[in-house]
């Protein structure tokens, strides 16, 4: 569904959706992973700022329980907001193919658990901030 962010709640094993909805049923491998993602899908999102997002507010209320946070190719401006580097549990951030201006925020570099960060294809100016040397686990970084 256009513009859902699914999170499954662990104590009744059912589909969540970002309004609070609930979908029973038994869950499916599918369902048991996204009790650690949120996550919104590549056209799920058209435009607006990422701080408006709803899967943004569940990602910073929860992050702990939120490992992957995509919005590749939604159409955002503005820019990248500081308090992003609060998802330390993050493996994935994907905000590449949009219109984020600005500079990458050094907070960012609080985000250890990170492996992969892409925010290419965006009008983001600056330099790379020293503090990204802190995320060793980071094995995919696209800028360009």
């Amino acid at each position: 569904k256009k513009g859902a962010l699914q999170r499954a709640d662990p104590l009744n094993t059912k589909m969540v959706d970002d309004r609070g909805v609930a979908h029973p049923g038994s869950p499916t491998g599918s369902a048991v992973l996204l009790l650690l993602v949120c996550l919104l899908a590549v056209n799920t999102v058209e435009g607006g700022n990422i701080t408006t997002l709803q899967a943004y507010q569940e990602c910073l209320a929860s992050p702990v329980t939120c490992t992957k946070f995509d919005v590749s190719n939604s159409g955002l401006t503005g820019t990248i907001p500081s308090e992003i580097g609060m998802m330390t549990a993050h493996t994935s951030l994907l905000l590449n193919f949009n219109q984020l201006s600005g500079s990458i925020p050094s907070q960012t570099g609080a985000m250890t658990s990170l492996e992969q960060m892409t925010l290419g294809n965006n009008i983001l100016t600056g330099t790379i901030p020293s503090e990204l040397a802190a995320i060793t686990a980071l094995k995919k970084l696209f800028l360009g």
